[in-house]
């Protein structure tokens, strides 16, 4: 038996409720985005949508590594309660490590920074909530709370956008306080869901220490945490404010929005994929290699199917709409968009690696791929695309180089497996 039908049961229940909510979210966030673009103009979208790109490349760096974390060990707990206790306390120090680099940023580093105190308090606040939001959403996730975490986060986003959008219809002009407030107030409000959700259990729960634990613990984060930091160098929370300095900010703003339609259906695949892969090898993790070998080649499969539709859909988009002044900026689009689509084709891989607790090989290939393109771009002056191309080459030898780790230590295969992905238990 590869799955027990219960646990593939609750599987098909997490892609309903996760694809429910990305595709919702995102086709209303897209259209908010997209609005927001045409009512502001470029200039000041490009400006907002450079703040967003780092507050969310600022979460996930303040997380330390914590979620990646959480699935290895989570399948090893005979007792839920002290676990949960001890990843509460770990985000909670998590948010301290935030409020004392927010302020070291207000004292020293303040006159660098092209914001007002009180816009900085905002955006550090709000990479606090959502950095523990994503925590806690996961640990619920692990729980099975995947409607809860729908309705939440379906709600939240509804009233971003009503409120950002009624004081926008009531003459007020787009502002940093405007945009980001509401997201600072519905960011707090999830995070006092989630973790009222999960109250109940923190009052039977103590934390017994173990100094293997802990170690074991440390050693994790601070793979997963350094696989984090480069894996993010591929990410356009990344990639978007350097092209804003590199060249324009008018330029990263049409590219964030010409590039948001097709980035909402990678965040669609991205997120589903995610929490699936997720809490399916946590479950997997004891079983042996041929039945981890056919789930993951399973699973690779599809979301190889999938990409690929998305990777013709996009080149079709892309010369049906590649007329007018723009055709530069749509080739770079074409590029920035093929480094988006090109991280799930590995996605089942690297996630079967963090649960197997070998984050330290993706650091070092991620590490691996840099170098050279950083060595290049010191050497040579090189052109946007030139640049996003250079990382569309170094994410083809990555892949070939996971693939053959891959197979070399549980003789994982590359293409789709046609056995069937579980087995009803025998009566």
């Amino acid at each position: 038996m590869i799955i027990s039908e219960s646990i593939w049961i609750r599987l098909k229940t997490i892609l309903t409720y996760t694809g429910i909510e990305s595709s919702l979210y995102q086709a209303a966030l897209f259209a908010h985005q997209y609005i927001l673009y045409m009512q502001i103009g470029p200039q000041l979208y490009g400006y907002f949508g450079t703040i967003f790109s780092l507050i969310y490349l600022a979460t996930m760096y303040l997380n330390l590594g914590l979620d990646l974390t959480i699935a290895p060990l989570f399948n090893q707990k005979s007792d839920y309660l002290p676990f949960i206790k001890n990843i509460l306390l770990q985000a909670l120090l998590n948010a301290l490590l935030g409020l004392v680099a927010l302020c070291a940023i207000i004292i020293f580093f303040r006159s660098y920074i092209d914001l007002t105190v009180t816009q900085l308090i905002i955006c550090g606040l709000i990479v606090i909530a959502e950095t523990g939001r994503k925590t806690l959403k996961l640990m619920l996730h692990l729980f099975a709370f995947h409607r809860l975490i729908a309705i939440t986060e379906l709600i939240c986003l509804g009233a971003y956008i009503c409120i950002v959008w009624t004081f926008l219809m009531s003459g007020y002009s787009a502002s940093t306080f405007l945009i980001f407030t509401p997201l600072l107030l519905t960011s707090l409000t999830a995070l006092v869901v989630y973790f009222l959700t999960l109250s109940p259990w923190l009052k039977q729960a103590t934390i017994e220490p173990n100094n293997d634990g802990i170690n074991k613990v440390i050693t994790l984060r601070a793979q997963n945490y350094l696989y984090q930091i480069t894996h993010s160098l591929y990410s356009p929370n990344f990639l978007i404010p350097i092209i804003a300095m590199q060249h324009s900010v008018e330029l990263a703003s049409l590219l964030k929005i010409i590039s948001m339609a097709l980035y909402a259906i990678n965040s669609i695949i991205k997120q589903i994929f995610t929490v699936f892969s997720t809490i399916l090898f946590s479950h997997i993790r004891d079983y042996e290699y041929k039945e981890k070998q056919l789930v993951v080649q399973t699973l690779q499969k599809y979301i190889t199917k999938i990409v690929v539709s998305v990777c013709i859909y996009s080149m079709l988009h892309y010369y049906v709409v590649s007329t007018g002044n723009h055709t530069e900026y749509l080739y770079i689009a074409c590029l920035f968009f093929l480094i988006i689509s090109s991280e799930h084709l590995i996605l089942t891989y690297e996630h079967f690696f963090i649960i197997e607790e070998r984050a330290a090989f993706l650091v070092l290939c991620n590490i691996g791929m840099w170098i050279p393109i950083i060595i290049i771009k010191n050497v040579a002056s090189v052109s946007i695309a030139t640049f996003l191309g250079l990382l569309i080459a170094s994410r083809v030898i990555h892949f070939f180089i996971l693939y053959i780790y891959g197979y070399y230590y549980w003789q994982l295969p590359i293409a789709g497996s046609k056995k069937p992905f579980y087995t009803k238990p025998v009566s």
